[in-house]
């Protein structure tokens, strides 16, 4: 493409155009972006394990402990929020099921994987007993933390008592 500015004739990189080209040229780098957003598992090249002490019950939800390592952190800043776990997953094994898929088998299988552990981790977030998580908190309930948030153990910052 030429452009013309003022007595300046300007030329862009050579590209295509097609109905379905950015999502077809783009759609293998955003599921394998899920792996580099891994919690509880490390990403080599990128960090350790990390949020191995998850997570902490609010007092007034009946305290307590409850292992819920894995999943993803959400936007790089390392808190999850599980809520949005079944629409990734939906969204990850919807795009390794089109019959004219733009993944690779490699990459269909990765996002296998990523369902599976995000899966599992959304599975032990629940408890009739006790509380409902959708969210971990990096910072104590009392307050702001500093230091590296991937050491902490985190509140169920989005807890809420189960109903019957």
């Amino acid at each position: 493409m030429q452009i013309e500015a003022g007595k300046e004739l300007v030329s862009s990189f050579p590209f295509r155009i097609g109905g379905d080209l950015v999502f077809r040229e783009t759609a293998e780098a955003a599921a394998s972006f899920y792996f580099w957003q891994r919690c509880g598992f490390a990403v080599p090249g990128i960090h350790e394990a990390c949020h191995l002490d998850d997570a902490r019950i609010p007092d007034q939800l009946g305290g307590g402990h409850r292992n819920v390592t894995g999943g993803w952190h959400d936007a790089g800043d390392y808190a999850k929020y599980n809520g949005y776990t079944p629409h990734s997953v939906y969204a990850l094994v919807s795009l390794a099921r089109m019959p004219d898929s733009p993944l690779s088998l490699a990459a269909r299988k990765q996002v296998l994987d990523e369902r599976s552990g995000a899966l599992n981790s959304y599975s032990r977030c629940g408890s009739p007993e006790k509380a409902s998580c959708t969210a971990m908190s990096a910072a104590p309930s009392t307050g702001t933390a500093t230091g590296d948030s991937r050491k902490r153990t985190r509140t169920m910052s989005g807890a809420t008592a189960m109903t019957a």
